[in-house]
């Protein structure tokens, strides 16, 4: 891949980060804007279904309109975006995924109206020939401009007027239908960049530092190279005019901390990378660029884009009213606001890993189990608050009911109003705890099972204990990129390949004299794991403690249950059955219950998981005595005696995740030239609130009796800098 130029300092000025700050900037609002903790359009998760905007002003046009409206249910909603108010255009910005879009329609007008995005090596400059470049050939990380212009186009004889101009750059978790590929059920922005300098205005911005040009005015300049206005004056394209706006953005290093305000993690606002394929982006790329095989869920996605829109009226452009819409935006006079027009250009982003040192995990580990473990905590007492209340009223006890219930509404009331606050009382803060904790990391990870022997009359006798052993490590593989954006430059496969240490040890019973288990087969699998919430944040931050045991297992399959399902997903499910039959029994005014604990409980029970396993053949084993074995042959060697009556035998397990191969079959061969980053892409390890990627070995022991001990330990996936 060719690496972008890094450039020293910013040419331009800083983009304004919110419409909100923008209003307050170019329309004369003297105070600044206030932002409160409720959610917004870059917050909130866009469904189908009704919404309105959260500008108390606009509250209340929104409730009457539906008060309106309620009398039938073939009328749409109706959210009033009043252009009287100051706020009007931040009304059309949060609720843009009600607006019909006529981009790809057969309207008359607006077929005379072109609008393309083009993108350039540096900062855009009238009068400058630019150097074009294909975004689709780059991975972009954090820090990294995307730079350009944006081309518009009225090629009739009429003037095409429009209410919004606007370019930004965004990121979407998006979920769609997969029984209709046509809708998208929900969509989160976690980033959203304007650049007002792109954007039109009633007022010029200047856009590089050496630019000074005056405020109130739009001045008719042309870029000499090709001829192109470079103002849009009176919300009017002219016929026959072309028109240019560059635009620059700077890929920011981390999300706002109001992406995870509810919780205050840290991990939640790191930059997710590009994974899986957004319904827009499916559909423009069809048949021109591949999809990347990444193991996303098949109806999710996080995915970055340039995007230039145009909004207007109804009337604007001579369209019909539309039938069995949920929610219409409207004007004053009741005029439909709709895009007309746009053009979005999609991004490939991998953000350079934070590579924490091991004193900062140990923290980070620790601060999240004390937060998981006062979270269940406090669901158990809300249980066994609610049983004795259930006691207490079974029992005729009417004075204890009354107490437990007074308590409880207490114990609501004294949380406070607001559920950010809630949630911070509730569990133990992130920050505050990660300050006080130093803990030292484990030397080993252990794994112990019982040894059985039939006996003649059909039962078991145990023999002894055997018990695998690994020094602890989180291992590390360096993320590759996908074939079309890689160079041999960064093609590092020896960062792919894992020497894993493990010790076999057998400990027979006090008088037991038989001989240790004999080992016929060590098999290893890169378990690749990925976990969606679709409707509410996960309150907590999953480590690999989340996603195993390594529970004393021993079996003649490989369908163990020491995994996340088991481990936290099925006992939070047990939790909200239990909690719904409570309150379900005992209503609501006799069992309170914090809206934030319900809502945490049942992110936890609903996100759904997925494993994709991943085989890690032409793994080799190296025994103590320096011989080098086939792992997919079987190996036959048995334990060694130590002086102590037990039996050991230390091996060293050779994998190569560069030979990783999907589960099939038959099973193929490999092909001497095979390499799994070709097949498909292992993204780095990250977390948001509502999507994860992590990673873990899962180890088989087998054994010549045909029974298989399994041992897993974490693998983080990372972008490493090479240079």
């Amino acid at each position: 891949m060719t690496s972008k130029p890094a450039i020293k300092e910013d040419p331009v000025w800083t983009i304004l980060p919110s419409y909100s700050m923008y209003e307050s900037t170019f329309y004369g609002q003297q105070n600044p804007p206030e932002y409160e903790e409720s959610l917004t359009g870059s917050e909130s998760l866009h469904t189908n279904t009704n919404s309105c905007s959260t500008t108390p002003t606009l509250l209340l046009s929104a409730s009457a309109t539906n008060a309106t409206s309620n009398g039938s249910q073939s009328t749409p909603s109706l959210i009033v975006a009043d252009e009287n108010t100051r706020f009007w255009r931040e009304t059309i910005l949060d609720n843009i995924h009600n607006l019909r879009n006529f981009t790809d329609s057969d309207n008359r007008i607006l077929n005379q109206l072109e609008i393309s995005i083009h993108f350039t090596e540096d900062v855009g400059e009238s009068g400058k020939v630019p150097k074009h470049v294909d975004p689709s050939v780059f991975e972009y990380k954090q820090g990294d401009y995307l730079n350009g212009y944006i081309l518009l186009e009225n090629k009739s004889s009429e003037p095409i007027n429009f209410e919004m101009f606007y370019v930004l750059f965004e990121g979407n978790f998006e979920v769609v239908n997969t029984d209709n590929t046509k809708s998208t059920v929900r969509i989160k922005k976690f980033l959203e960049m304007y650049d007002f300098a792109a954007s039109w205005n009633q007022s010029s911005v200047d856009r590089l530092l050496t630019e000074e040009s005056d405020q109130f005015t739009c001045q008719a300049r042309i870029d000499p190279i090709d001829n192109t206005a470079l103002c849009i004056q009176r919300k009017s394209f002219a016929p026959g005019k072309k028109f240019k706006r560059f635009f620059t953005f700077k890929i920011p290093d981390k999300l706002l901390d109001s992406e995870c305000n509810e919780h205050n993690l840290a991990g939640h606002t790191e930059l997710p990378p590009t994974v899986g394929v957004s319904l827009k982006e499916k559909k423009i790329n069809k048949g021109k660029v591949a999809p990347v095989n990444d193991f996303s869920f098949i109806d999710a996605s996080t995915s970055y884009a340039v995007l230039a829109r145009i909004i207007g009226r109804a009337s604007q452009i001579k369209v019909d009213e539309a039938e069995n819409l949920k929610t219409k935006l409207i004007n004053s006079t009741g005029d439909e606001f709709v895009i007309m027009k746009e053009n979005v250009s999609f991004i490939r982003i991998l953000q350079d890993s934070n590579c924490l040192t091991e004193p900062q995990k140990a923290v980070n580990r620790e601060a999240s189990r004390i937060l998981y473990e006062n979270f269940v905590s406090r669901i158990k007492e809300k249980i066994k608050i609610g049983n004795l209340l259930k006691k207490a009223i079974e029992l005729g006890d009417d004075l204890k009911a009354v107490d437990i219930s007074a308590r409880l509404a207490e114990e609501e009331a004294s949380m406070g109003t607001s559920d950010a606050i809630k949630a911070r009382q509730l569990y133990t803060r992130y920050d505050d705890t990660s300050k006080q904790i130093y803990l030292k990391k484990p030397n080993l990870v252990t794994l112990t099972v019982p040894i059985h022997k039939k006996t003649f009359m059909g039962g078991e006798k145990v023999q002894g204990t055997f018990t695998i052993s690994s020094p602890a490590t989180d291992y590390l593989l360096n993320y590759m990129q996908p074939e079309r954006f890689r160079s041999e430059a960064d093609s590092c496969e020896q960062l792919w390949k894992l020497q894993i240490p493990l010790k076999f040890t057998y400990s027979p019973c006090l008088g037991n004299t038989s001989k240790a288990p004999e080992i016929s087969k060590v098999t290893t699998e890169l378990v690749v794991f990925t976990m969606k919430s679709e409707k509410r944040p996960i309150p907590v931050e999953i480590h690999h403690d989340s996603l195993f045991k390594n529970c004393a297992q021993i079996t003649k399959s490989l369908k163990l249950k020491d995994d996340y399902d088991h481990i936290v997903k099925k006992p939070m499910q047990e939790y909200s059955k239990q909690l719904y039959s409570l309150v379900k029994e005992l209503g609501t005014e006799n069992f309170k219950v914090e809206k934030s604990l319900v809502e945490d409980l049942a992110a936890m029970a609903s996100a759904e998981s997925k494993y994709n396993n991943l085989l890690l053949r032409e793994s080799k084993v190296l025994d103590s005595n320096g011989k080098m074995h086939d792992a997919e042959k079987p190996l036959k060697f048995t334990l060694k005696q130590t002086e102590d009556g037990r039996f050991s035998s230390d091996i060293t397990l050779l994998v190569n995740a560069t030979k990783a191969q999907k589960k099939q079959f038959p099973l193929k061969n490999l092909s001497p030239d095979y390499k799994s980053f070709n097949e498909f892409c292992l993204v780095p390890s990250f977390q948001t609130c509502l999507f994860s990627r992590m990673y873990y070995l899962r180890i088989f022991v087998h054994f010549s009796n045909d029974e298989i001990v399994e041992f897993k330990l974490p693998v983080t996936i990372a972008k490493l800098p090479l240079n």
